[in-house]
């Protein structure tokens, strides 16, 4: 089994692009953040230029919210540079917006790795630290596992 997992990630399928002729991807989350027993993310970004380019300026919108009622965390809006490689992307950038936890406006720093599924899924990781603006208390990581679709 392990064997397996780890041929898929190291290897690439040619035939299975990650990248849309218009862009965008939206997907959903399970997120591990200090101090919160369960929370998720629903995301939505757009790559911007030609598809046949390896590399792309992006911009996303990430809600987080916790907890079986689904109290929301934060949310953020920003840009970002992706890079695509066949069925793989690795994207970055910065996102500002408000912290509805701590009510204050918060930046986060990301990163994610992405890899197709099909011909429209994929998933992939995120690993982000947010900086609340004018918190006394310690910012935090955010660790996903995400999945989602792209058209």
């Amino acid at each position: 089994f392990l064997g397996s997992v780890g041929d898929y990630f190291t290897s690439f399928n040619t035939n299975q692009p990650i990248r849309h002729a218009d862009g965008i991807q939206a997907w959903t989350g399970a997120d591990y953040q200090n101090g919160l027993n369960f929370a998720q993310e629903i995301g939505v970004s757009k790559a911007w230029g030609n598809v046949s380019n390896a590399f792309a300026f992006t911009t996303e919108g990430v809600v987080r919210d916790a907890g079986i009622g689904g109290i929301l965390v934060d949310g953020n809006f920003g840009p970002g540079i992706a890079y695509y490689h066949f069925d793989t992307q690795v994207s970055a950038g910065v996102d500002g917006g408000y912290n509805f936890s701590e009510s204050k406006p918060d930046v986060e720093i990301y990163g994610d790795v992405r890899k197709s599924l099909s011909a429209n899924t994929w998933a992939g990781m995120r690993l982000a630290y947010v900086e609340v603006i004018g918190d006394k208390g310690p910012d935090y990581p955010v660790v996903a596992l995400t999945a989602g679709f792209g058209f």
